[in-house]
């Protein structure tokens, strides 16, 4: 017959487990994450008239971001950030970039059958770096907030 030892629980410190509570958690994540990303995101709108400076400002914010995250997941949750793992990037980065092309195309296209679509104009393929550039930037603060922050800490706390 085998016997279970149990050994007393041990109490964290109060600033451990403050640390360690979910809540907690969630608004530094969101603050080593978001601050970067919004002071960088206002310097280049003050600094640059140019609206593609602005935008690629706004995604140099959300790398930036990524990184003081990775530093805020090393030093306050003691792992590595695995969510930010490069492995696979260019794969699913690919996969979703032509994936999402197809969905908006097939759109259109539904559109323009319906005849609710007309081609008034053409412009430079240049015009499309602008827009592109800022949903980069989206997806990439909205999955870090999303995936990255929130449903991580609530998942690992239930």
């Amino acid at each position: 017959m085998s016997s279970i030892i149990l050994q007393p629980s041990i109490a964290l410190p109060l600033g451990q487990r403050i640390l360690r509570f979910p809540l907690t958690r969630i608004v530094l994540a969101l603050i080593a994450f978001m601050l970067p990303f919004l002071l960088i995101q206002a310097g280049s709108s003050k600094l640059f008239d140019d609206k593609l400076f602005v935008k690629l400002g706004q995604l140099t914010g959300a790398l930036i971001g990524y990184l003081c995250y990775a530093m805020y997941v090393r030093k306050i949750e003691q792992r590595t950030a695995t969510e930010l793992s490069l492995r696979g990037l260019t794969q699913e980065f690919g996969g979703g970039f032509l994936l999402g092309s197809l969905m908006v195309c097939a759109t259109v296209g539904i559109i323009a059958l319906m005849g609710g679509f007309q081609i008034t104009a053409t412009s430079s393929w240049t015009v499309i770096l602008i827009p592109l550039l800022m949903h980069l930037t989206i997806g990439l603060v909205e999955e870090m907030l999303l995936r990255g922050v929130f449903f991580r800490i609530v998942q690992q706390s239930l």
